[in-house]
């Protein structure tokens, strides 16, 4: 099956596209990347994702046409990718996009209630004409899961080795870890699990300090320039999360700019440098 997959991060600066090439069954698949494309979100359209991702700047009006005008950019981007490759939509058996994260509903005992991603999911079918699967962090929290992470199968179906066990760190916006027991080991259950705040808190952090001029740490030239304060990175280790027992997820709604306000005031505190 030729499947083109999207998703928009924590970031929210960009459309993320890839048309892959999938054969075999599980749990043997193989896949090949026949194209791939990062589509820029305009600066504009990114604030507003920002303000439509917490409880105070956010409205039903705003969220309403966020998830039309984000179905639009998806299928766009969709479609872009595949006229590159020199096909067109008949071409492709399956289009899977995630849409672009919101809010992610985690009480305070770490149960999952809801999800919420726009990217209407009927105008990339309406538009591209192709089979289009959406909403799959709701139907992870349906079946009884978290949500979060959604790669962990794909990591089960694609990296797991005969023998070895296998971890696999990913530092998005928020970072998550699949453990893999080997193919040879039936008993052992698989595990994922968000570890916490990867890229979020630096975007966040070079949003507020460069009164929004900056929107992420190009190339990590700003934190090069600093000095880790161990003291105080253990201090922030202590936080209630780190210790909470997996499985477990979570996102902008616990690290974002409140958290990023919160550091700036203890950093600064602390006599340290926007470094």
């Amino acid at each position: 099956m030729r499947v083109v997959g999207m998703i928009s991060g924590t970031s929210a600066d960009a459309i993320e596209v890839v048309v892959c090439q999938i054969d075999g069954a599980p749990p043997r698949l193989g896949l090949a990347v026949l194209a791939a494309r990062s589509v820029p979100i305009d600066p504009a359209s990114q604030r507003r994702i920002h303000a439509a991702a917490t409880a105070d700047g956010s409205d039903v009006e705003a969220i309403c046409l966020l998830d039309a005008e984000m179905g639009e950019a998806f299928a766009a981007a969709a479609l872009a990718t595949i006229a590159d490759m020199g096909l067109d939509a008949g071409d492709i058996d399956l289009l899977g996009s995630h849409g672009q994260t919101l809010w992610h509903a985690v009480h305070a005992d770490g149960s999952v209630v809801g999800s919420l991603q726009v990217g209407n999911g009927s105008r990339i079918a309406e538009r591209t004409g192709i089979t289009t699967v959406t909403d799959l962090r709701s139907r992870d929290i349906a079946a009884g899961g978290q949500g979060a992470p959604i790669v962990a199968y794909v990591d089960w179906l694609l990296s797991r080795h005969e023998t070895f066990h296998r971890a696999l760190q990913n530092l998005g916006g928020i970072g998550n870890v699949s453990y893999l027991p080997p193919i040879s080991d039936e008993q052992t259950r698989p595990l994922a699990f968000d570890t916490g705040p990867a890229n979020v808190l630096i975007d966040v952090l070079m949003v507020q300090l460069s009164d929004g001029r900056e929107a992420f740490d190009a190339d990590g030239r700003t934190a090069a320039r600093g000095a880790v304060d161990e003291a105080w990175v253990a201090e922030l280790l202590r936080h209630p999360y780190f210790g909470r027992v997996p499985p477990k997820t979570t996102g902008r709604e616990l690290f974002g700019p409140d958290l990023g306000a919160e550091l700036i005031m203890g950093g600064r505190a602390r006599g340290l440098g926007a470094e």
